[in-house]
């Protein structure tokens, strides 16, 4: 359940950019909003100057509000795609932060309907457990024994690291810094893939939860 985190948070963003939108919208109806677009120069000199400067502090809000949430929309359409091509696509302008919460949110999705796919296939009725094959009954066994390769036993496993939480960290990008540093041509599904396993090596955060992390916090990072 934990994967759903970044998915909510995306949601709460693009509502409540939804919401800001439409409130601007709504002030359009106060005394002080409307514009005189017939004569500009006119509405200027005959409205005050404190509703002249709110009435365009509000024309410049809805321009930034819905331009964010437009651009917002088609990054997820943008991270979703490049699950799907390898290529990826960037939404000029949209803040770095925003951009990251938008490649965990669809990561986690992607993440989580791989990890469903075995289950829902185990779980289909009508496949069998197993399927008996009969052995031939007039094949002499063989005697013969070949010795199994001798076994690495010095080979140990690449070590993991720990990262200390500083300021402004948060799980996707620290993942993201560390995929990205050992090959710069790795893609948002390849920094998916070692975000969840980040995420699983990491239960016992103190918050509780993989997107709130604090600075002096201690970050299991696994092997590449």
């Amino acid at each position: 359940m934990r994967d759903r985190g970044p998915v909510r948070a995306l949601g709460v963003v693009i509502v409540s950019q939804a919401i800001a939108l439409r409130v601007l919208v709504d002030m359009g109806s106060a005394p002080w909003a409307p514009v005189g677009w017939q004569d500009p120069s006119l509405w200027v000199r005959t409205t005050a100057a404190a509703d002249v400067a709110a009435a365009g502090l509000r024309l410049l809000a809805m321009v930034a509000v819905g331009w964010l949430l437009v651009a917002t929309l088609l990054q997820v359409l943008a991270a979703a795609q490049e699950h799907v091509t390898g290529r990826a696509v960037r939404v000029p302008g949209l803040p770095s932060a925003l951009r990251r919460r938008i490649d965990a949110s669809i990561a986690a999705l992607v993440v989580t309907g791989t990890l469903a796919a075995p289950v829902a296939a185990a779980a289909a009725p009508g496949l069998p457990a197993h399927i008996p094959v009969p052995i031939p009954q007039d094949v002499t066994p063989s005697h013969t024994e070949v010795p199994a390769p001798p076994q690495d036993v010095t080979s140990e496993p690449a070590p993991t690291l720990v990262h200390a939480v500083v300021p402004g960290d948060h799980m996707w990008g620290i993942a993201e810094n560390r995929v990205r540093t050992a090959d710069a041509g790795a893609t948002t599904a390849d920094v998916a893939e070692y975000w969840h396993e980040v995420v699983r090596m990491n239960p016992d955060l103190p918050s509780g939860d993989p997107d709130l992390i604090h600075p002096g916090e201690q970050v299991v990072l696994p092997p590449l």
